[in-house]
């Protein structure tokens, strides 16, 4: 429970410390902490509510058989995008840790894009700790993908870059259909 109640005050501290500390020092830390986040998330055991069935898609993807013809791409399995990350594992000879590393990745790299363009991106990071990184992001895999694609969409977005904004919202829909 220790290292829950640090991830929260880290990020709580370094509120109110940014003023306190040099440029070079805060992109660090902040950059340093993104990685540690996408490593504590990406390699846990055993966690998770959707646990079990992210090792049934696992083996699902096993037995997938991956088609590229004239007609498009055809895969197994109703979000394409997780069930090729899950067969690409397989085909690799690794296990559900490089998906989980692979989605945390994804998850945390366009989080911390999206977190760096608000005002107190290390506020905003407190605030997001308790759910959309522990529970969120622990639990709903697929979800998180999707859901990052969605933090792409909106940085493109912002800058007028419409199709690109669709271009996300298409690709993170791969990975969860809603």
């Amino acid at each position: 429970m220790t290292i829950y109640i640090i991830l929260f005050l880290f990020p709580l501290g370094m509120a109110f410390a940014r003023p306190n500390i040099n440029n070079f020092e805060r992109r660090f830390l902040f950059y340093s902490f993104a990685i540690f986040l996408a490593l504590f998330v990406g390699l846990r055991h055993e966690v998770g509510v959707d646990w079990d069935n992210y090792l049934i898609h696992l083996d699902n993807a096993a037995e997938a058989q991956f088609n590229i013809s004239l007609d498009g791409i055809a895969f197994g399995g109703k979000d394409p995008g997780y069930a090729i990350l899950n067969w690409t594992a397989i085909q690799l000879g690794y296990g559900i840790w490089f998906v989980n590393l692979v989605s945390s990745f994804i998850f945390f790299v366009y989080f911390f894009k999206f977190v760096k363009k608000l005002p107190n991106p290390w506020f905003v990071l407190t605030v997001s700790m308790p759910y959309l990184v522990i529970v969120f992001s622990m639990n709903y895999t697929r979800q998180s993908i999707g859901f990052a694609f969605l933090l792409a969409g909106l940085i493109v977005l912002e800058e007028g870059k419409i199709k690109q904004f669709i271009f996300y919202i298409l690709i993170g829909s791969l990975f969860h259909k809603t």
